[in-house]
């Protein structure tokens, strides 16, 4: 606002002035950036524009279109038009309509000039009566407080305008680090998946030489196996069918000739019921320990039965829990004496059963070896039912009948530790130098879902 100008009136009068009309305040509003305008004038210079609306004064633009009634201005913009009648009557020397007399004087009480003949008569005898230049200097301090109460909204609007942008750049900041983090919190995920595939792919590598080399050991001992029989037949053709030798050869020379090569490996086979029963006095009951089991498995009440589940559930954090493989272990550890137990795997296709040492890793991947403490074998439905005894490297094992329940015999004397097929009690394999400082605990790996197992 400029003051050279000793008409206070018409300062504040070009002050209340729409910057796009050049008159009056019509209806004002104030837009985003703070200045005011006739809601007419705004509307229609706004016309056909829906974003980035510009100030007509400042040219600072606004993603919306914000329009707030200016009440403060409507009032100043009144209280002006009065005081220019009052300042105009003033200078043409305002007379008393009723009484002709010069008007000096202001009613408070009445809000009205007045004469001081009507100051005078009943009508305004007991009112609160001040001569009108004091009012008009009250009035324009009032007036002058109204002003500095609007710009001081005006400053508070721009400051508020201030802190939301600021705001707003503090909560982008605030999304663009949660951004990196996730990126490098994804980085190390796909790392791990790398190294995971990594470590399946040398695996399944040397599964597939240890099969090349099993057999090449089978065909060379079959090719053996038939250049011996196909030399004795040759030798029972030449000394046994040809008609000079059949009247002067002895029978036991016959039967020498058509017996089996002496090489040939000689089997001891018992009885199903034997086996069983001499296993059967080292039989203990296994129960399930909670506290090792991994999130991702269900222990049943009884303790008896585990199984995997696709949703990890809330479980106390226990130290001995085992938090990313699904195993658990049994509560009861032994270090002397014989012992057997039986699990039945059913039609799982993914289980490890053995034992494993009490200070075996339980935090992290590992893997499932001797050299890790643990000591079993298992079933990896995903790779067209293979059985493996879990070594370095794997050994493929080859039961004569797909086994659903499993018998552990575990030897702490001799130090071994053998697999049955439960039911035909056929040997599936033997751990040997099994050596442990710690107890040796059941161990179990359930690892997809539909699989459990269950303990007698």
């Amino acid at each position: 606002m400029a003051f050279s100008d000793p008409n206070p009136i018409k300062d504040l009068q070009e002050e209340l002035t729409c910057p796009i009309c050049l008159d009056n305040f019509n209806e004002p509003v104030s837009i985003e950036c703070g200045h005011s305008f006739c809601r007419p004038c705004i509307v229609r210079t706004w016309r056909g524009i829906h974003s980035n609306f510009p100030c007509p004064q400042c040219r600072k633009t606004s993603k919306w279109k914000f329009l707030r009634p200016n009440r403060l201005v409507e009032n100043m913009v009144e209280i002006t038009n009065r005081l220019l009648v009052a300042k105009i009557n003033d200078v043409y020397g305002k007379t008393c309509k009723k009484h002709q007399e010069p008007v000096k004087l202001y009613c408070h009480d009445d809000d009205q000039e007045i004469c001081l003949v009507c100051r005078e008569s009943v009508f305004h005898k007991t009112h609160n009566v001040i001569p009108l230049e004091e009012a008009t200097r009250d009035f324009k301090g009032h007036l002058k407080e109204k002003l500095q109460s609007l710009k001081r909204e005006v400053d508070n609007i721009v400051q508020s305008k201030s802190d939301e942008q600021q705001k707003s750049q503090n909560l982008q900041c605030l999304v663009g680090q949660k951004r990196r983090v996730l990126a490098s919190e994804f980085e190390c995920l796909r790392q791990l998946l790398a190294d995971h595939e990594r470590d399946l792919n040398d695996r399944l590598e040397k599964m597939e030489k240890t099969i090349i080399q099993r057999r090449n050991e089978s065909i060379t001992r079959f090719n053996e196996k038939l250049a011996a029989l196909q030399k004795s037949i040759a030798d029972i053709e030449k000394n046994g069918l040809s008609p000079s030798c059949q009247k002067h050869q002895p029978k036991q020379e016959l039967k020498s000739t058509v017996s089996r090569p002496s090489h040939e490996p000689q089997f001891t086979n018992c009885s199903v019921s034997s086996t069983l029963e001499r296993l059967k006095m080292y039989t203990v009951s296994v129960t399930l320990d909670q506290k090792t089991a991994n999130p991702n498995l269900f222990v049943s009440g009884n303790r008896k039965l585990v199984r995997y589940e696709e949703y990890p559930r809330d479980v106390i954090p226990y130290p001995e829990r085992f938090d990313t493989k699904p195993c658990v272990l049994g509560i009861t550890g032994y270090k002397i004496g014989k012992r057997y137990w039986e699990v039945e795997v059913g039609g799982g296709i993914y289980w490890s059963v053995g034992v494993a040492k009490q200070s075996v890793c339980r935090k992290g991947f590992f893997k499932i070896d001797p050299h890790g403490g643990i000591w079993a074998i298992g079933l990896l439905g995903m790779y067209a039912d293979c059985y493996y005894a879990f070594t370095n490297p794997d050994i493929l094992l080859y039961p004569r009948e797909h086994p659903v329940r499993i018998g552990v015999l575990l030897n702490c004397e001799e130090h071994y530790i053998s697999f049955y097929n439960a039911d035909t009690m056929e040997l599936l394999h033997t751990f040997a130098s099994v050596q442990s400082a710690d107890k040796l605990f059941p161990f179990f790996c359930v690892g997809a879902m539909g699989t459990e197992v269950r303990l007698d």
